[in-house]
């Protein structure tokens, strides 16, 4: 039976889950503008820093909780999983890098112009949800090189959340973007890419 520190670890997971894809759900956000008005427009930056200062008590309840350690991992292991540390963590970063301003809602408070435009290159060019794809990597390989009960458990929630949000994101995008994002769904996998090649339709 888990221990009640782990317990509170996936129960930290289901809230992050709830207000991450929760509170970007079309429903909530169709609420907001009718409550907030004109306002509304600041609703992603407010949502944004919810988010970041959830994610913050997650992590700092990860860490809290290492306790069992599950193997201990042959130096073979502990390369493969750098390689993944390293991989999902430079992804990471070129993505949010090219993102943040219009993920974030920044564009708007600054008044910086955003890009609505389906994305199809760069890190789009070879999976749909490279970020999804970039923190399991990631996650995963702190498991390898690092198998503690914390690190399993956070990468099962994580991988099992991704799943999940994936696909309300994807049914948003279509909503959003018609026929051009059923297109781009046959042309560019869900989260690994298959192959790697650089886009000419852009």
């Amino acid at each position: 039976m888990l221990k009640l520190p782990y317990i509170s670890l996936i129960i930290l997971w289901i809230i992050f889950g709830i207000i991450h894809s929760g509170l970007a759900s079309g429903i909530v956000t169709r609420t907001i503008e009718k409550i907030m008005g004109k306002a509304a427009k600041y609703y992603r930056a407010i949502y944004s820093l919810l988010v970041f200062i959830t994610f913050l008590v997650l992590v700092h309840y990860h860490f809290a909780a290492i306790d069992t350690i599950l193997f201990r991992p042959h130096w073979i292991e502990k390369i493969i999983a750098g390689i993944l540390i390293l991989a999902g963590f430079v992804v990471m970063v070129i993505y949010i890098w090219k993102n943040l301003v219009n993920f974030s809602g920044l564009g708007i408070v600054f008044g910086i112009e955003e890009n609505t435009e389906l994305q199809q290159t760069g890190l789009y060019a070879y999976s749909r949800h490279p970020m999804f794809a970039a923190a399991i990597i990631f996650m995963w390989g702190v498991f390898l090189g690092y198998p503690y009960m914390n690190n399993l458990i956070s990468s099962i929630c994580l991988t099992v959340y991704a799943l999940i949000a994936i696909y309300f994101v994807e049914k948003r995008l279509v909503a959003a973007y018609g026929h051009a994002y059923k297109q781009y769904q046959k042309n560019t996998p869900l989260l690994m890419p298959t192959k790697f090649r650089i886009r000419s339709d852009r």
